[in-house]
This record gives C-alpha cells, sequence and structure tokens, in this order.
C-alpha cells in the first residue's frame, strides 16, 4: 500500500511539474511581449534529426525574421487567443512535425479565429505516434482535403510533379522570379527546364475556390491537386504547401522555402523583420565573367561604348591564366602581361575584380569534371588565380566564381574560406538571393556565402540565350528588365551573370538595359551593387540583434558592435504611427513602414511605434 502511495505521488508531482512549466511559459510570454514566428516541431522526431529544422533556421536568420522554436505538446497547451497577440504565425515545417496532437487541429483553429496565421507544410500531420500513416491528416478538416492518403492508395499515395501556378501574377505574388519559369508559370531550373518535386497525392473533401489557390502540383499525367493553397479561416490565414521546403532547402534549393516565407509572414502574418539590403532597397547584382584573350578585342570596344559607369558597380571575375584549353594555347586572358593586364586596370575602378576559377578556364573547369583534377588542384590553381590577379590591383580577392560552373561543393567553399574570399557566384540554389547554402543538409559555410545566379528557363547567360535559345532581342530585354524590377518590389537582390564576349550577340539590349539600371538606380528606387558589398552586408545583418516588443505599440531594439548604418526595419502599419525621429530615414508602402538607422556610429538604437 506505501508503495502505491509512492507511485501516486510521484504522478502527482510529475503532473504539478509539468502544469507549472507550462504556466511558467505563458508567464514569460506575458512578461516579453516579443513578437516572434512560433516554429512548431515535434522535439521528439527533431532530436533524431534536425537537419530540416537547421534550414527554416537559417532562411530566417537571413530574412531577419524573429523567431523560437516550441514542442507541439507544449504548443497544445498553450492559450491561442493570448498567443496571438505576440505571436503572429505558427509554422508547422516538414518532416519534424510529421506527428502532432490529434487534438491539433482544434487548437489550430482557435488560433485562427483569434487572427493568427498559419503555414503547414507537406507531411505536417500525417504520422500517428508510432509514426504511421493517418487515414486522414490532422489539419485535413481545415483545409477541406486530405494530404494523408497512404492507407488506401498506398504507394500512389506519393509522386513526383511539376508546380504550376495559376497565373503570372500569382507567381508574382509568390516572388518567384520571371525567368524560373520555362511557360511563365511552370517551376523550372537551369539546364533542367520544369523541374520534378516530391508531392503528396490528396483527395478533395469540399470544393477549393480559385481565389484560394495559388499553384497546383501536376502530375505527369497531368492530374492536377493543390500545391499551393490558403484557407481564410475566422480573421486568420492558414496556407499548405504540397513541397517538402525544408528538405528542398537542405539540398541546395533555396528558393521555394524562402519565397513561400517572406510571402505568407510578410505580406499575410505581418512579422517586424529586419532587411538584409542596404537602406531595405533591392536592386541587382551584375557579374561578367572574363574567360580567354576574346576580351582583349571585346572589350576595349565595350568599355568605349559605356560599359563601365560610375553609377553601376559591377563584379568582374578573371581567368588569369596564359592559356585556356591546354597547356601552351596562348588564349588565356594573362592578366600578368599586356594587354590582359592594362584592361583589368581599368575595369577595376568600377566595381570588384573577382577570381574566375583556375588559373585556365577550359582546362580547369573541365578537368574538375572529368575527375582528373582533384581537391589539391583546387586549392593550388584557385590560389594561382587569386595570386595574379591581387598582384595587379592591389587588392584582396574577395569573390569568385567556377569556370563551366564545376563547383565541387563543400571542399571548394572550405577552399575559398580558408583563402579568404567571401562570396561565390552559384549554379545552385539558382533564382534565390544571397545565403548560406546547404549540401548534403548542412550549412556548408557560415564566413562564405554563395550567390545563386538568376536564369530565364533553362538558360542563363546572354550566350546561351543567343546561341541555343534563338531568344529575340525583346525577350532578353524583357527578363533583364525583370530582375531590378523584382528586387526593387520585393526588397531584395538578384544576380546576373554573363560574359562580355555575350554582349555582341545584344549589343543595343545591353545598352539599353543598362541604361534603365542607371535611370533607376539615380532616382533611388534601386540599388546596384558588387556581389563583396552585399556578401559584407548580408554578413552585417546577420550580427545585428534585435527585438520586437509589443508594448504600448511597437518598441524595437536594434544593436550591432560595428554599427547600424543602413539597417533597415521593417514594422506593420496597422494601428501604429512614427513619430519623427532624427536617427531615421522613414519610408513606407501598403503594409509597413521602413525605418533607416543614417548613423553608421551609433551602435545601439530603440524605436517605438505608438499605438494610433
Amino acid at each position: 500500500m506505501k508503495k502505491l502511495y509512492v507511485i501516486i505521488l510521484i504522478v502527482f508531482l510529475a503532473i504539478s511539474a509539468y502544469s507549472f512549466h507550462v504556466y511558467d511559459k505563458e508567464k514569460n510570454m506575458e512578461v516579453d511581449h516579443e513578437i516572434k514566428v512560433v516554429l512548431a516541431i515535434n522535439e521528439s522526431i527533431n532530436q533524431k534529426d534536425d537537419k530540416v529544422l537547421k534550414g527554416y533556421e537559417s532562411v530566417l536568420e537571413e530574412e531577419g525574421i524573429p523567431y523560437e522554436i516550441i514542442d507541439v505538446y507544449e504548443l497544445h497547451n498553450l492559450i491561442p487567443e493570448f498567443l496571438v497577440k505576440n505571436k503572429p504565425a505558427i509554422i508547422f515545417p516538414d518532416q519534424v512535425a510529421s506527428t502532432l496532437p490529434q487534438d491539433m487541429a482544434l487548437w489550430l483553429s482557435e488560433y485562427l479565429q483569434h487572427g493568427g496565421c498559419s503555414l503547414v507544410v507537406y507531411d505536417a500531420g500525417s504520422l500517428d505516434q508510432r509514426q504511421r500513416h493517418l487515414g486522414n491528416a490532422v489539419f485535413s478538416n481545415l483545409f477541406g482535403f486530405n494530404y494523408s492518403t497512404f492507407r488506401e492508395h498506398k504507394e500512389d499515395a506519393f509522386f513526383h510533379g511539376y508546380l504550376e501556378f495559376l497565373s503570372e501574377q500569382k507567381r508574382d505574388f509568390f516572388q518567384i522570379p520571371m525567368g524560373k519559369t520555362v511557360d511563365g508559370v511552370s517551376f523550372s531550373g537551369y539546364h533542367y527546364g520544369k523541374l520534378l518535386y516530391p508531392m503528396r497525392d490528396i483527395e478533395m473533401q469540399q470544393e477549393l475556390l480559385e481565389q484560394d489557390v495559388y499553384a497546383w502540383a501536376v502530375a505527369e499525367d497531368g492530374r492536377k491537386i493543390p500545391g499551393i493553397v490558403k484557407k481564410d479561416l475566422g480573421d486568420g490565414t492558414l496556407f499548405y504547401v504540397n513541397l517538402p521546403l525544408g528538405a528542398m532547402k537542405i539540398d541546395a534549393d533555396d528558393l521555394p522555402l524562402r519565397a513561400v516565407l517572406r510571402t505568407v509572414l510578410f505580406n499575410f502574418a505581418k512579422v517586424p523583420h529586419v532587411l538584409n539590403v542596404p537602406e531595405g532597397k533591392g536592386g541587382i547584382v551584375i557579374n561578367w565573367h572574363v574567360d580567354s584573350n576574346v576580351e582583349w578585342d571585346d572589350l576595349p570596344q565595350l568599355i568605349d561604348n559605356g560599359l563601365l559607369r560610375e553609377n553601376l558597380p559591377m563584379s568582374f571575375h578573371i581567368t588569369a591564366g596564359d592559356f585556356r584549353d591546354n597547356p601552351g594555347d596562348e588564349i588565356g586572358f594573362d592578366i600578368l602581361r599586356y594587354p590582359g593586364k592594362e584592361l583589368a586596370l581599368q575595369l577595376a575602378p568600377y566595381g570588384q575584380i573577382g577570381s574566375h576559377g583556375g588559373w585556365a578556364h577550359n582546362w580547369y573547369g573541365y578537368g574538375l569534371a572529368e575527375g582528373r583534377l582533384g581537391n589539391e588542384a583546387i586549392d593550388k590553381y584557385i590560389k594561382m588565380n587569386n595570386d595574379a590577379v591581387e598582384s595587379v590591383i592591389g587588392r584582396k580577392v574577395t569573390e569568385y566564381s567556377a569556370p563551366i560552373g564545376i563547383f565541387p561543393q563543400p571542399y571548394n567553399t572550405k577552399a575559398l574560406e580558408n583563402m579568404g574570399v567571401e562570396v561565390y557566384y552559384y549554379t545552385g540554389d539558382s533564382g534565390s538571393g544571397i545565403n548560406r547554402t546547404f549540401y548534403n543538409g548542412e550549412m556548408v559555410s557560415e564566413k562564405v556565402l554563395a550567390f545563386p545566379i538568376v536564369p530565364e528557363g533553362i538558360y542563363a547567360s546572354l550566350g546561351e540565350m543567343y546561341k541555343l535559345g534563338h531568344y529575340p532581342p525583346e525577350k532578353v530585354l524583357e527578363w533583364l528588365e525583370s530582375l531590378p524590377d523584382y528586387g526593387r518590389d520585393n526588397r531584395t537582390l538578384r544576380l546576373f551573370y554573363s560574359h562580355p564576349y555575350d554582349i555582341i550577340d545584344y549589343e543595343a539590349v545591353v545598352f539599353e538595359f543598362l541604361d534603365y539600371l542607371d535611370q533607376q538606380q539615380r532616382e533611388g528606387k534601386i540599388s546596384v551593387l558588387t556581389m563583396t558589398d552585399a556578401a559584407r552586408f548580408f554578413q552585417k545583418v546577420l550580427q545585428t540583434k534585435y527585438s520586437f516588443k509589443n508594448e504600448d505599440g511597437i518598441t524595437v531594439l536594434l544593436s550591432n558592435p560595428s554599427g547600424l548604418g543602413s539597417i533597415t526595419v521593417a514594422i506593420p502599419k496597422t494601428g501604429l504611427r512614427v513619430m519623427g525621429q532624427p536617427d531615421l530615414k522613414v519610408e513606407e508602402d501598403n503594409i509597413y513602414y521602413y525605418l533607416t538607422v543614417k548613423d553608421n556610429d551609433k551602435k545601439s538604437i530603440k524605436i517605438h511605434l505608438n499605438n494610433l
């Protein structure tokens, strides 16, 4: 009998301790008032493999979005009506939220009724405690469709399909660059065309409104099911995305996760955040690859015609050696001798001179691709290239691009890190912005940033568009101008790459595009940056500490030991007003106030926006 009493006491104490923990969690949230996005995960799953969660965390950090991680069973015990005041969005990621409490939908419904916003990704809530497929996914009743159909359909419950937006307007709304589609609406990749993605079969239980569908998941047989869907519930908004966004992010496909998070969190949840571009102004980075001595003739002509402009800094990456295909062929750019040296010095005042790989463009690139060159060669020939460039321009090489795009991860990045390179052009993560890329589930480097290219369909350089795609000039101009427009509209940066010798194919188009950039830049609508400038500011944002507190308005705290100059915070306008503050430049759009710190000597600042 005494033993029974002991057991009862232990159980009672355990329940009391857990109840106190939940109560204490609620009280802590009430005291700090911090506005944060919630990543709702099943901690028991995450402990076995946290790679997907790290992918979400990386993107949120890079986008300056405040967040916290909460176990779903702990979240389930918090009060939705209270939580929504300071936690405007809850994300249920793929993989790490596959098992949820069975009545989580009731809890989420209450949260949404009170104005919350939630994103459910791929398999969230599709498994039971034993990791068996549910007959009906946890959130199916909220969406009006079931995305857990394995019990009935077995292997047909999963397929590979295409993501197809319903219109170009919906593509733009979800922040997908025009060039990341082959037909204006179908998601595509550089060289690959329409991309096949893992998707889940869906059984419709209610009819969907077309206005709530942003994209279809299209099977190879043409069957269309929900791909990206929105549901309005009460005062809140619920999203489902039929793609494993986190798993894709950690395998070098960054754009889908980043675009979905930015769209949901900025446009619907209206989460305050720190922008990762100077003064919150988006735009373009231009990267020219100088491969060989063909540029001895082309570059002088292009320079005479107006390629170099003080208002448009660019990144020029040079393959420095004296040969291109085979030793002794003497068709390399040969930066150490005339005229290569003089041309490099002529380019240097107009941006950054970077390194385009391993001394001899085709010999090095194809040598890596065919396995004739290994890790020792990567170290040797990139260093040779960097040393030659540095000896001519008198500055440290901080940028890199891989000849013919061959960039063995993760070793190549580690080699660049050891050499002090800060950012590299990248064919992975195509269409996305600068980021700390992942490869095989791991972040490759925190110090060396990847800057993906933006393609136009299956091509990226002007030469490919001319020789392979036979693109008419008007199509090329439309795509070129879409890049800074995308950057301006979404307050982000994208990278365009080509070769100076490609310009000859579209010379009138390119110079019209440069005139457009020049005008947009002078009017203060966009930023035109080098890769290095973009990377350094991106790192500055990552090193900036910030918090947003909901107390009689919103209070913003910012600090950075190296200074806060050009750091911009976005604060939702609803119910708030901005008081004049001499340290800040204030802009606004339909959703946000954008507050930019003017003085770089200022290392910390407190900003308060009062309630109306």
